[in-house]
């Protein structure tokens, strides 16, 4: 990986395109013109701009995501909850309802988790 930070890659290309500039833009330096330079820049930029775009999507979508997952929970605690109140606590339909949550162990073996696997 480069030995700066990507915050400072423009900043820092920049300041060597404008050095380029007063050292002498029509010349050869480090094997390549100016005009290379600055598309090995636009090209680097190009592709951090395209990162920082896809981490602020997935960010959003993770969000939504749980918001989404709270909404379901509160969906299927309404539905147990329903059927228990309508046909009874100790009918079959109660006691036949698939397990919302995992049941905690006495073995002490953490919290139950919060989202299904996988999410």
């Amino acid at each position: 990986m480069a030995r700066i930070g990507m915050a400072a890659f423009g900043t820092i290309g920049h300041e060597v395109v404008s050095h380029w500039t007063l050292y002498g833009d029509t010349r050869t330096i480090g094997g390549m013109t100016l005009a290379q330079f600055l598309a090995v820049l636009d090209d680097a930029l190009t592709k951090v701009r395209a990162v920082e775009a896809l981490d602020t999507q997935a960010t959003v979508a993770r969000a939504s995501r749980d918001t989404a997952l709270k909404v379901l929970d509160r969906a299927l605690v309404r539905y147990r909850d329903g059927v228990s109140s309508e046909a009874g606590r100790n009918s079959e339909q109660a006691r036949t309802l698939p397990r919302i949550r995992p049941r905690r162990s006495s073995g002490g073996g953490g919290a139950a988790p919060t989202s299904p696997p996988g999410v």
